[in-house]
C-alpha cells in the first residue's frame, strides 16, 4: 500500500501496525515513493492467525478433560458447550491420544482417577463422536 506523507503523519500508528503484520507500507511525497515502513527485526513480526484457513477443517477436537466432563460430569461444562455437545448435527472429533491419556492415568493409579478408556471410547462412539487416529488425516471409527 502506498500512502502520502500527510496521511502517514496522521495515521502513523495504524501504518506501523500494518507493517508489523507483514503488509508493505510505502510513504510517498508528491506521488513518488520515498520511504518504506518495515519491522527492524523479523522476530518483531506478529504471528499470523488463521494461517490454515481454507486448507483445513476443524469442527471440534475434544481434549481429554472435556471428554471426561462430557461423559462423567457434564455440569462442569459451560452451558453453551453442553448445548453444542447435545446437538448431533455438529460433528465432534476427539483424538485417540486423549483415550491413551485416560488409559495411562488409570494404569498408573493416579489418585481419584479411575476411568475405563474402552468404556469411554464406546460411549463416545454411541453418542456420535468420531475419533481422530494418529496419521489418519481425518476422522475414523
Amino acid at each position: 500500500m502506498q500512502v502520502n506523507l500527510h496521511d502517514a503523519k496522521t495515521n502513523l500508528s495504524r501504518y506501523v501496525e500494518q507493517a508489523l503484520d507483514g503488509e508493505e507500507v510505502v510513504i510517498a511525497r508528491a506521488g513518488k515513493a520515498f520511504v518504506r515502513l518495515v519491522p527492524v527485526d523479523e522476530a518483531a513480526r506478529r504471528r499470523e492467525l488463521g494461517f490454515l484457513q481454507g486448507s483445513a477443517v476443524l469442527d471440534c477436537d475434544l481434549k481429554a478433560e472435556l471428554l471426561l466432563w462430557l461423559a462423567i460430569a457434564p455440569q462442569r461444562l459451560p452451558a453453551t458447550l453442553r448445548g453444542n455437545f447435545k446437538d448431533r448435527r455438529l460433528p465432534m472429533l476427539y483424538s485417540v491420544v486423549s483415550l491413551w491419556e485416560v488409559a495411562i492415568k488409570t494404569s498408573l493409579g493416579k489418585p481419584g482417577f479411575v476411568v475405563d478408556a474402552a468404556q469411554l471410547r464406546d460411549g463416545l462412539k454411541q453418542q456420535g463422536h468420531q475419533v481422530i487416529w494418529i496419521g489418519d488425516g481425518g476422522a475414523g471409527d
